[in-house]
């Protein structure tokens, strides 16, 4: 995400060497990310964070208490030599002209956030790894220009899966991970007339299909009237995404 030249990296799960090759191959200069923004500890969303932060001396900024839980399940060296500024869940803080607007998520991490990201321009929602929907989400996510939201996984994929038992009792609880059913019901409440995007993100390669997510989501738009006016999107593990302008 870029504003005004700005880049904001949300989220490292990638070594430092694969996030310069995805930026690089998307045209982006890794020299333009001026700052990286965690949403909480998991290795999927953390891995590549203390190398790429030291590797372009920018601040990282996390939750309060991830970058110790960080350091505790990955290595006390993992952050060593990083600039690092917390907020707390549900707090703010700007990043070169750009407002962040924390919100809770409900995961089983350390802590989890949303956001809510404002540059006075446009309005983009991000939110990924969260087991429901509450009423702080769905305020947090409307009205949006843009959003990131999760749509992990088929719910008969996930019971018809290969993952053991108690991991699939994880992803389908409340601190688990967004059905594409449910992603596309929360979809349906954000429709409005500023919403021009919307990019799946966090499918699971296991228990999801892009083309499923995507006809769900776009059967959503579709009931409110926005499938001809909101471009859908979905992310994949495997590939970088397109740049969209807003």
């Amino acid at each position: 995400m870029a504003s005004d030249g700005f880049g904001v990296l949300i989220d490292a799960g990638l070594s430092g060497r694969d996030l310069e090759e995805r930026l690089n191959a998307s045209g982006i200069n890794p020299k333009s990310i001026g700052a990286l923004i965690l949403t909480h500890d998991h290795r999927d969303h953390c891995h590549g964070a203390g190398v790429w932060a030291r590797r372009y001396g920018v601040k990282l900024y996390a939750p309060a208490g991830v970058p110790a839980a960080i350091a505790a399940s990955y290595g006390e060296r993992t952050l060593n030599r990083v600039k690092v500024e917390e907020f707390e869940p549900g707090g703010n803080f700007a990043v070169e002209g750009m407002e962040f607007a924390s919100f809770k998520t409900s995961h089983d991490a350390h802590a989890s956030v949303g956001f809510r990201i404002k540059n006075g321009l446009a309005t983009i929602g991000f939110a990924t790894d969260l087991g429901l929907v509450d009423q702080e989400v769905e305020r947090a996510l409307s009205g949006c220009d843009m959003l990131y939201l999760e749509s992990n996984h088929d719910e008969e994929m996930l019971r018809k899966g290969p993952y053991p038992y108690f991991l699939k009792r994880r992803i389908a609880s409340d601190v688990g991970h967004l059905s594409n059913s449910d992603a596309s019901k929360l979809l349906r409440k954000l429709v409005n007339p500023n919403l021009k995007g919307v990019i799946l993100g966090h499918l699971s390669e296991t228990n999801n299909d892009p083309a499923v997510a995507y006809g769900e989501a776009h059967t959503a738009l579709a009931l409110e009237g926005a499938e001809e006016d909101v471009l859908l999107l979905v992310a994949r593990q495997s590939v970088p995404g397109r740049i969209v302008d807003i």
